[in-house]
């Protein structure tokens, strides 16, 4: 996944809803891709449920696993049966992260120290901004 596609909540939160969820779509679109493209698979419809196009449920845990890892959000294990779509994972997502705090706020002073150095200047001002909201 090339960064530009890279999710993070500090990255999202200034983000307006309608960016937000076109960053969601195309992470979880090249998620899925990489997924099926390994499993033979061609076509990657928004719309259709991920089942229909080959997304079994070691998959579904998995696309789940690289969302949490992305985001730092725990998410339910429920959550690709919930939406089964990419349009409708994106649409939830977008709603659940529109005022989201960085998951960095639980972490220890100096693991958040250690990760502002890796930001850029920007990312650092987004990530302080919404630890201070």
């Amino acid at each position: 996944m090339d960064a530009q596609n890279e999710i993070h909540l500090s990255n999202l939160v200034n983000l307006s809803a309608q960016e937000r969820r076109a960053r969601l779509l195309l992470f979880i679109e090249g998620c899925v891709r990489s997924m099926l493209d390994a499993a033979g698979a061609l076509s990657i419809s928004r719309r259709k449920p991920l089942r229909e196009m080959g997304v079994d449920s070691f998959m579904a845990v998995r696309l789940r696993q690289a969302l949490q890892e992305a985001s730092g959000d725990r998410l339910p294990a429920s959550l690709l049966f919930n939406y089964s779509t990419i349009e409708a994972l994106a649409e939830h997502l977008t709603v659940r992260w529109a005022s989201a705090r960085p998951a960095m706020v639980t972490l220890p002073g100096s693991e958040i120290i250690a990760r502002l150095k890796d930001m850029s200047e920007d990312e650092a001002r987004a990530f302080l901004a919404a630890v201070k909201a």
